[in-house]
């Protein structure tokens, strides 16, 4: 409720909604602009492996704790290291 109050009265902007494809769509072309080419790489395959998991059309607000404990899982049952699974959980 407090969170629809204070756009009404201009204390806050509105909150926006927004897919997971939308979100990582933005968040991989702003990276683009300032990071190394193995950088891209490895956004692009945690972003491909983001939207196997979830699909593109989930909603950002809908992904829960045990959704995210789910994709770790899966992370860690495809037999990579546990700096890999890090460093793409971190990612």
């Amino acid at each position: 409720e407090l969170a629809a109050k204070l756009p009404a009265v201009g204390l806050v902007p509105p909150r926006r909604s927004q897919t997971l494809g939308t979100f990582l769509d933005e968040y991989t072309a702003r990276r683009k602009n300032d990071s190394k080419p193995a950088t891209i790489v490895n956004i692009s395959r945690v972003v491909d492996d983001l939207t196997a998991h979830f699909q593109p059309g989930t909603p950002l607000r809908a992904v829960t704790v045990q959704d995210a404990e789910r994709f770790k899982a899966e992370y860690q049952s495809r037999g990579l290291a546990a700096a890999t699974v890090y460093r793409r959980l971190k990612m």
